[in-house]
């Protein structure tokens, strides 16, 4: 069990949760590849033939 003083020397080693100063906001998709997302019709989708 980590005792306060051990947490106020590296604050940003002993907190599980809230973002570090600095530190880029955590998203559930962050570094994880995005899913194939369909484009809307007339920009890059094949127009069906009639």
């Amino acid at each position: 069990m980590h005792t306060p003083a051990h947490k106020s020397s590296r604050p940003h080693e002993d907190v599980p949760d809230g973002p570090e100063p600095g530190a880029l906001p955590v998203e559930p998709d962050a570094g994880v590849p995005q899913p194939f997302t369909p484009a809307p019709p007339g920009e890059d989708a094949p127009q069906p033939l009639p």
